[in-house]
């Protein structure tokens, strides 16, 4: 399988959620308890950069390495190696490109560009949620590994040609439980569901260190092995390079 379509349901998948966008009082004091159980010294504003390494699981046992780097606002690089192969994926806050030993070099465009700009903006710790969500809602109830949830329904600004974001939150310590995603990829939409497991504090933040997702058929294991916060990253690091050798 190459790694293209390993990482299809992984690229975003380091999830800080400290918030959404909102417009009444009740759902204000819920996002405000999801922030605290997330960023209890709210750190979140002093954050320029996030380096996240860790490993990706499939579903045959093979295992890949994961480099994820951030920094604000709007840059994202996804490194990954798989059988000998390399992969990355990263926006500077205007272009979007990919890069594959086996494929080479490829500039993305078009509904891809906006969901990676949008990626870029919302998975770090420090976000702008006013230019991401146009609005939340507050669905019923739902169960996620036999917890109370609470549903809220975020749907992204239209810019980003993106369907809503579904995350159901922990009635009782307000982390995030399970998301529900829906992506534009280079070959169409692809839905994603993802589960958050074993939270840590790393830096001052809570943070997921176990990520299962599934996309169709496909089931992916995430590990985080280590979270750094304001480590030096170069803006060269996002910018798409002339050329590539394979």
């Amino acid at each position: 399988m190459r790694i293209q379509g390993v990482l299809a349901g992984v690229i975003c998948a380091v999830l800080v959620m400290t918030g959404c966008q909102s417009t009444t009082e009740k759902v204000d004091g819920i996002i405000a308890k999801i922030r605290t159980a997330t960023d209890p010294k709210n750190n979140a504003g002093t954050i320029d950069t996030e380096v996240t390494t860790g490993t990706v699981k499939i579903a045959d046992g093979k295992t890949a390495n994961l480099t994820v780097k951030f920094k604000f606002p709007g840059k994202m690089r996804v490194e990954a190696e798989l059988d000998g192969e390399s992969f990355i994926k990263a926006c500077d806050g205007v272009k979007g490109w990919e890069f594959s030993t086996k494929s080479g070099l490829r500039e993305i465009t078009g509904k891809e560009l906006s969901d990676l700009k949008f990626q870029a903006e919302y998975f770090p710790a420090r976000k702008n949620f006013r230019a991401l969500f146009s609005s939340i809602e507050i669905g019923d109830e739902a169960v996620v590994n036999e917890k109370p949830c609470i549903k809220l329904t975020c749907t992204p600004m239209p810019a980003y040609c993106m369907e809503p974001v579904v995350v159901y939150v922990d009635k009782d310590t307000y982390r995030v439980l399970k998301t529900e995603e829906c992506h534009n990829t280079q070959t169409g939409f692809i839905n994603v569901d993802r589960f958050f497991h074993n939270y840590r504090n790393t830096g001052g933040f809570n943070f997921p260190m176990t990520i299962i997702s599934t996309s169709e058929d496909k089931i992916i294991e995430i590990n985080i092995q280590d979270v750094e916060w304001n480590k030096p990253v170069y803006d060269s690091e996002f910018n798409m390079p002339e050329q590539l050798d394979k």
